[in-house]
């Protein structure tokens, strides 16, 4: 057996893809878990819960951007750790970074939307409120934006060629093209970003003091003319809470994922060495935090869960149909191999 001693592509691979192993594992459960929970929202909030005119309206469309940003996102990074230094073409570059790009400030915009809904309706009931028509310009308007400013991924991003530090190897990997406009483009992202943080915790701040200052004198605010209380309406308002304090930490979530990752991007922004001067071990963590934003995409259906009791039932009900096709259906199954028994005893 020959041993070798000239170190080429393969050692190289081996040394990088090494390091991507906790993330994959990570990346794999983020896309399973935020792929069913989402899908799960979809169907029970589009289907069965219908909500065109309650404070429902966004949960569908959200859940709709958090799955196909899961998707592409966990894709975008799977395909990076499987294929380092080799990556496979140059249009899946293109749209994976596009597509992940795109579901990204979606996100972002439609919690800022979001935000400014859970104002009026808390510091402003009876103010101006978001009409169902409004509701669906601003979600078509927030796509269409995310979409212009992504479009630059998709341009600027292909197969680039890197090489080795110390050696004469070279490879491919995904990345923007040199000498791009890329920077230009990702500053007003961040720019635009920012300010939607900005406003959501705005928003959410007065929020948060409305509600705090109402809480006292929550009886006068449920009770009729004769003092009496008023259950509707006190559970119009509690709902109302509830589904405030709900987007909220679901923004505060959503603003901590995208500061963690942004903070490695411009770490490595300033020093394009970065990454190669970690070890091994703060190279996996890095990473995972590196790719955090994509957490922000999966979270979202546990949220759901907790603060909406109409999304639980519904999720107890369908779960309890399933089990009961599934029971009915291994019981017939029983049956027949019992029926097939009986009849081949009868022939012998």
């Amino acid at each position: 057996m020959v041993n070798k001693t000239v170190y080429d592509l393969y050692d190289w691979k081996e040394d990088v893809s090494g390091k991507y192993i906790l993330s994959t594992c990570v990346q794999s459960i983020i896309l399973v878990v935020g792929v069913i929970g989402n899908a799960f929202v979809i169907t029970i909030y589009t289907w069965h819960l219908k909500p065109k005119k309650d404070d429902r309206y966004f949960i569908p469309i959200l859940a709709w951007i958090d799955l196909l940003g899961c998707i592409f996102a966990s894709a975008k990074s799977l395909v990076e750790n499987q294929y380092p230094l080799k990556y496979i073409s140059s249009f899946s570059c293109k749209i994976l970074n596009f597509g992940t790009a795109i579901f990204i400030v979606s996100s972002i915009l439609l919690l800022m939307v979001i935000s400014v809904q859970r104002y009026q309706k808390i510091c402003r009931p009876f103010g101006f409120q978001m009409t169902l028509k409004v509701k669906r310009i601003a979600a078509i308007l927030t796509i269409l934006l995310a979409g212009t400013l992504s479009v630059q991924s998709f341009i600027m991003h292909e197969n680039v060629k890197v090489f080795h530090e110390n050696r004469n190897i070279s490879g491919y990997e995904c990345a923007s093209v040199p000498g791009t406009l890329k920077d230009s483009f990702q500053y007003i992202i961040i720019v635009i970003e920012g300010f939607s943080i900005v406003c959501m915790c705005l928003m959410y701040g007065l929020v948060g003091r409305a509600i705090m200052k109402r809480f006292g004198r929550e009886e006068d605010v449920t009770s009729d003319k004769n003092g009496e209380p008023n259950h509707n309406s006190r559970n119009k308002l509690i709902s109302r809470r509830r589904f405030s304090l709900m987007f909220m930490l679901i923004s505060l979530v959503s603003i901590v994922c995208f500061i963690t990752s942004w903070t490695f991007i411009l770490l490595q922004r300033k020093d394009p060495a970065f990454w190669r001067k970690l070890s091994f071990g703060q190279a996996q963590v890095s990473l995972i935090f590196r790719r955090f934003y994509i957490l922000n995409h999966a979270v979202n259906p546990l949220f759901y869960g907790f603060f909406d009791p109409k999304f639980r039932r519904q999720m107890k009900t369908l779960f309890y149909n399933f089990k009961r096709y599934i029971t009915r259906n291994v019981r017939d199954v029983k049956l027949d191999l019992s029926a097939d028994s009986s009849q081949q005893s009868e022939m012998s």
